[in-house]
């Protein structure tokens, strides 16, 4: 990040960013999510009073395998989003993409000055576009990548755990 751009900029740069590591940590680690949260839940209803001792060791075996396996999914899928996509992002939105085009240099003309002073009034007016710079919200895309919506199920049995499961399954009896 440039510390010479003003502060608008590397404001709406900086939260874009944020935004695009939420994209990035849901997109590859939403089937870690969904097999805790499963698991918290039947945890909370207290599932485990349902198998027999020897059942639970192969079931908590079968939990541990698949958390290790959507954690390796997680890994394998990550990408950490750099400072130039998330300033790429916001240029985008912006008309005439202006942050790029403040980057730029004249190098046909230049020392001109006629060239010099076209220069001046073409970065003029980038920086007046680019002041308009707002963050990027974020969006995994989650809709696409869970097209059966496993991320809801698991969210939704661990609302009902919170608000429904016996105090006593919670820890708290």
């Amino acid at each position: 990040m440039d510390p010479a751009e003003p502060r608008r900029i590397r404001w709406a740069v900086g939260l874009t960013r944020a935004g695009m590591w939420w994209e990035a940590l849901a997109a590859a680690f939403w089937p870690l999510g969904v097999v805790l949260a499963l698991v918290l839940a039947a945890l909370a209803f207290g599932a485990t009073d349902l198998f027999s001792s020897r059942a639970l060791i192969w079931l908590m075996g079968l939990v541990a395998l698949a958390a290790v396996l959507a954690f390796g999914w997680g890994v394998r899928r990550f990408r950490r989003p750099s400072a130039a996509a998330a300033r790429l992002r916001v240029d985008l939105t912006l008309p005439g993409r202006p942050l790029s085009a403040l980057r730029d240099r004249l190098v046909l003309g230049a020392g001109d000055g006629g060239a010099d002073a076209l220069w001046r009034a073409h970065l003029a007016r980038m920086e007046q576009v680019a002041s308009a710079a707002r963050p990027v919200a974020p969006d995994a895309r989650l809709r696409w990548r869970d097209p059966v919506a496993l991320r809801l199920a698991g969210m939704v049995a661990l609302v009902m755990a919170l608000v429904f499961a016996p105090a006593v399954q919670l820890g708290q009896g």
